[in-house]
């Protein structure tokens, strides 16, 4: 508020302003700063009493005090007045206007072609609100359009307000109430909570409705994350929810669908038009393994994978919850050639998608059966691919939690008297029994190895020798003297037309040498992927000298390793 005065007057913006002499005063009303609404739409009127003695205590004529709607008034008090007049601002009344919609797609939001739910009996009812409670009794109660859902409330003054969906027009009663058989989706729980404000209509009001019931749950990883328990079907400790699974709901020729969440909840709606027995399942993701779930509250039963149960249109239910685990890995499977009498080993590692215990085992299927090819399975503890001095043969079950690797080597002995052409079909077994399953879950994953016998004339073996001393040029034979160092390479060719796997080059330093070095070839040929020196003497020493390769050397490949010796004097 704000008062004017002529020239010599006090102006202030409340409390009581002094006029010494007559003086003209003009009392208007003006918004304050940041207001939303604008001056001319309140409705303004003033009231004013003088308690002072007045002009005619004199022989005057009394002041004329201003009063009737508007909102600025001016008046000319003379001496001896004491004139006290209120402004009131009365904010104008609004409408509050909607639609109670047939929400089909359900999807919280009145779309294009919807409209109506067709019943008719529904009504919108205007309640003060007071802390978030809708306050006895309402004022006013709007019916609903059947066809349209179209409702009004006119003349609402600025203020808080609950708008209730009901079927009854009694004022008394401010308990939300959906219609039997539908399910809130906009303003889902059938209470709307607003503010009316002076400077225009609220936007619409709207209350969705779906005909049908409501189902949600979560699909999750039942692996016992964060202290939970592995495979027991309840989502427990720190188990997380699984993205972006499909989950049905069949019945009859009627199916509803949705996807999980980054959480792993869904939602399903299933449409009035449903009778009898539903079937809930997801669809796991490539090489997952239902462990358990829960029917929730839908009075139904789980079992394994799938929930089945009756809907009711007008109900929602929840808590249907499926629990999942990816499927174990083994391998790989792998094929080797090799020679007659001698060994070979196959890496295998074995990862486990939830916990349980693992029984290891090999087997072998050989062509011809005799002479018998010999297989022992090792546990490779520190996974380097190769069976080291100590590592255990593997033996009775093994308790593994989820994500925890077991690496193998299985060792095959080729026989000394297997033909070329012989072949050993070995299968690795690894058969896991989940922990906590029930009822119990199982799987056996299976690695197969297949060893061939090559023929020893695809092997071709040739050695040279060079004097390093002299500079001689390497050559089958030497003339050396005591004290020169001599060099030997030796260079095998596959001449066949299978690569040959487990190749190893044995070799022995001369009579009246003493051994010096011996090295592995700089680069190797592909397909062979590494090479050590497996066996030598000791420097200065006589003896055997072997490099072991791991990988295979193919079809016409060939490689070289060498070693050098000294001449004693």
């Amino acid at each position: 508020r704000s008062v004017t005065t002529g020239s010599g007057a006090t102006s202030a913006t409340t409390g009581a302003t002094s006029v010494i002499g007559t003086y003209s005063i003009t009392l208007s009303a003006v918004m304050a700063a940041g207001s939303f609404s604008a001056l001319s739409t309140y409705s303004g009127s003033v009231s004013c009493s003088n308690s002072g003695p007045g002009a005619s205590a004199w022989g005057g004529t009394n002041t004329v005090l201003p009063g009737g709607a508007g909102t600025s008034f001016t008046l000319t008090p003379q001496t001896g007045d004491n004139i006290t007049c209120t402004l009131t601002l009365t904010p104008p009344p609004q409408t509050i206007a909607g639609t109670v919609y047939n929400d089909a797609n359900h999807n919280g939001a009145l779309d294009a072609g919807e409209s109506g739910t067709g019943i008719s009996g529904l009504y919108v009812k205007l309640a003060s609100d007071s802390g978030g409670t809708c306050q006895s009794p309402a004022t006013a109660a709007a019916a609903v359009g059947a066809a349209s859902g179209a409702y009004a409330l006119p003349g609402v003054p600025a203020g808080d307000y609950c708008l209730i969906l009901s079927g009854n027009n009694t004022l008394t009663d401010v308990s939300a109430a959906l219609p039997a058989g539908w399910i809130g989706t906009q303003s889902a729980s059938g209470v709307i909570h607003l503010t009316v404000i002076a400077s225009g209509p609220p936007p619409p009001q709207n209350f969705g409705l779906f005909s049908g019931s409501k189902l949600s749950g979560v699909v999750f990883a039942d692996t016992g994350a964060g202290a939970g328990v592995a495979n027991n079907g309840v989502q427990d400790g720190a188990e997380p929810g699984i993205a972006s699974v499909a989950v049905q709901a069949s019945g009859g020729a009627v199916t509803a669908g949705g996807v999980t969440s980054s959480n792993g909840a869904y939602t399903l709606w299933i449409p009035a038009t449903a009778s009898g027995a539903f079937t809930i399942v997801p669809t796991a993701p490539s090489g997952y393994l239902a462990t358990g779930g829960g029917a929730g509250t839908t009075g139904g039963s789980y079992t394994r994978p799938s929930v089945t149960f009756t809907p009711s249109s007008g109900q929602t239910y929840g808590g249907v919850n499926f629990g999942l685990v990816p499927a174990n890995t083994f391998g790989p499977s792998g094929a080797q050639t090799a020679q007659a009498g001698t060994t070979l080993f196959y890496a295998h590692a074995l990862v486990a998608g939830s916990a349980g215990t693992v029984t290891l085992s090999a087997s072998s299927s050989d062509s011809p059966s005799a002479p018998a090819w010999n297989q022992v399975l090792y546990q490779d503890s520190n996974c380097n691919g190769v069976l080291d001095t100590g590592e255990p043969q593997v033996s009775g079950a093994l308790t593994m939690s989820a994500g925890q690797k077991i690496c193998l080597i299985l060792k095959v002995l080729v026989p000394a008297g297997a033909v070329p052409g012989a072949q050993s079909s070995a299968a690795v077994s690894a058969a896991f029994s989940y922990s906590n399953a029930s009822p119990t879950l199982a799987a056996t994953l299976t690695a197969s190895d297949v060893t061939t016998v090559a023929s020893p004339a695809a092997l071709a073996l040739t050695k040279v020798v060079s004097d390093l001393t002299t500079g001689s040029s390497a050559a089958t034979a030497d003339n050396a003297n005591p004290g020169d160092t001599l060099q030997y390479t030796l260079t095998v060719t596959n001449n066949g037309a299978q690569p040959v796997s487990a190749l190893v080059i044995n070799d022995a330093t001369p009579a009246f040498t003493t051994f010096v070095s011996a090295a592995c070839p700089a680069t190797l040929p592909a397909g062979v992927t590494s090479c050590t020196v497996s066996a030598q003497p000791a420097l200065g020493a006589s003896g055997q000298v072997q490099w072991t390769f791991g990988g295979a050397l193919g079809a016409s490949a060939s490689l070289a390793v060498t070693y050098q010796v000294k001449i004693g004097g």
